[in-house]
């Protein structure tokens, strides 16, 4: 158990350290899903990587999201559910009570927590790409370079400026 715990603080920490300004909780109220578009340019995450990574591992495209809090929420929740079912079938192989009772238990809660990672995954990348695309709109820069022009032989320095908004 504490080698469980030690690879979930681990993986938290690992996908934190690269953590981003944007997180889920701060723009699930602003966008909304049925604005996403597949066809968006520059796609920071991929909703199908994201999908997938949850499917191998319930909280994996969590983890891949950035989302570290939410993706040890399911992987948790997973390995309860696994664990609950394993008793079960060994409670109804052994002829122990509650067997098949806890075998239910077991898988609803296991395959219940895999599909809703699976489904949350996709839909916090797609949330996100939404907001990484208005972040690149609204982006103002300003470059600065240095020049060097010659006019009728006379060197001049200058700088030019570039301003995007």
């Amino acid at each position: 158990m504490k080698k469980i715990i030690l690879l979930f603080v681990i993986f938290w920490g690992v996908f934190n350290l690269y953590g981003q300004e944007i997180k889920y909780k701060m723009i699930k109220d602003k966008y909304h899903i049925t604005d996403y578009s597949p066809k968006m340019e520059d796609q920071k995450y991929s909703p199908v990587a994201a999908g997938i990574l949850s499917y191998l591992l319930p909280g994996g495209g969590h983890y891949y999201l950035n989302e570290g809090e939410r993706g040890i929420l399911f992987t948790t929740t997973y390995l309860i559910g696994a664990g609950i079912l394993v008793k079960g079938v060994v409670n109804y192989i052994f002829g122990q009570g509650y067997g098949e009772e806890t075998i239910y238990l077991g898988l609803f809660m296991a395959g219940g927590s895999m599909l809703w990672s699976i489904i949350d995954a996709v839909k916090i990348a797609k949330i996100k790409n939404l907001a990484y695309q208005d972040l690149e709109k609204n982006n103002t820069s300003i470059l600065l370079q240095p020049v060097l022009i010659n006019v009728k032989n006379d060197k001049m320095l200058g700088v030019s400026i570039a301003i995007n908004f």
